[in-house]
């Protein structure tokens, strides 16, 4: 199956994300040495690899194809009668074969490395040492039982969450109850929407809402409401004849 590894630009082929990793992998199947790689059985299955691709990047393919082609090349000497290696060839196998002793030593390295992060992510390990102030130049010979329940109750205190004083203000129902009095001798018709504007806080406001009901119930005022989660108006109650 041939898929792509949707994060970046590396064509996946399988289990290889890369041209070396496929051919190391390769040689690896045929167990083979990395110094005595078996041209002709390396490159068959290598072609084959690359032919079974059908969506790739021509960009990134074109490191597969590189080494392919170096891998042909060699193949394609090695058949002919009259085979002779310059300085040349040598250098190009011998560079290959290097690069892949390099990868494989880094694969190697890489999978040691991610067993041990996985293993390190169990454990917790403290970033700073404990110090105290006061205390300074003390081997660990000198510590017993008894100097350190002192320190304890010497530092305790400073180990407690003290509360914090919050300040609450504190709102009277009477003094909005006369304030809309105070307002219902200006005009005969006080809105609750335009007590709401001259109060800022929602304590206020709610203290300014159980003043007109208190009103209300002691027959100082009338409060009307024409259909439900309308405005509530305040008109001053009219005295008995």
């Amino acid at each position: 199956m041939i898929g792509f590894l949707r994060c970046g630009y590396n064509v996946v082929v399988k289990n290889f994300e890369g041209p070396l990793d496929l051919l190391l992998e390769l040689i690896n199947n045929y167990k083979l040495d990395i110094t005595r790689i078996s041209i002709s059985e390396v490159t068959d299955q290598y072609i084959f690899y690359l032919k079974t691709m059908q969506y790739f990047n021509i960009e990134i393919a074109s490191e597969f194809f590189l080494i392919a082609s170096s891998l042909v090349y060699i193949k394609t000497k090695r058949l002919l009668p009259d085979f002779r290696v310059d300085e040349e060839e040598i250098i190009d196998e011998t560079e290959l074969i290097k690069r892949l002793q390099e990868y494989k030593k880094f694969r190697i390295m890489a999978k040691k490395l991610l067993k041990m992060k996985e293993e390190g992510d169990v454990y917790f390990s403290r970033l700073f040492p404990l110090s105290f102030p006061g205390i300074k130049n003390l081997e660990k010979s000198c510590f017993y039982v008894g100097d350190l329940i002192n320190c304890l109750r010497r530092y305790k205190g400073t180990f407690i969450k003290k509360p914090i004083p919050i300040k609450r203000k504190e709102v009277s129902v009477e003094e909005k109850m006369k304030l809309i009095i105070l307002l219902l001798k200006k005009k005969k018709l006080v809105r609750w929407s335009e007590l709401e504007l001259l109060e800022k806080t929602k304590i206020d406001k709610v203290a300014t809402f159980l003043g007109g009901i208190e009103l209300s119930f002691r027959q100082k005022v009338l409060l009307y409401q024409m259909m439900h989660f309308s405005d509530i108006e305040i008109k001053e109650r009219v005295p008995l004849q």
